[in-house]
């Protein structure tokens, strides 16, 4: 489900920032150049658990930042894990969820 458009800083592109979903596992929106969202993507192939990740640059930080914050307590800072849609927290959330 997508309900935010947006056109990309220096393009004409339109993209829609995609919400998390119910039906994912885990949804992340990190970024490349963050080490804690990579570490939460190995995490989660490491465990082989299903989740889809979105990357923040593609959107523009501000705009996903903007977008999420009614689902995130106004959080700005990444990773922003979602579990089957409900907003889990960053990385060391995810971590202590899914260490048993």
């Amino acid at each position: 489900m997508y309900i935010k458009n947006i056109i990309v800083y220096n393009t004409m592109e339109t993209k829609n920032i995609p919400l998390p979903l119910e039906t994912e596992e885990y949804t992340i929106y990190g970024a490349t150049w963050c080490k804690f969202c990579v570490k939460a993507k190995e995490l989660l192939d490491d465990l082989m658990i299903d989740y889809v990740y979105h990357d923040i640059d593609d959107y523009g930080v501000h705009e996903v930042f903007d977008f999420l914050k009614d689902l995130t307590f106004e959080k700005r800072t990444i990773p922003i894990v979602f579990h089957k849609g409900q907003f889990l927290g960053g990385y060391d959330s995810l971590k202590e969820q899914v260490d048993f």
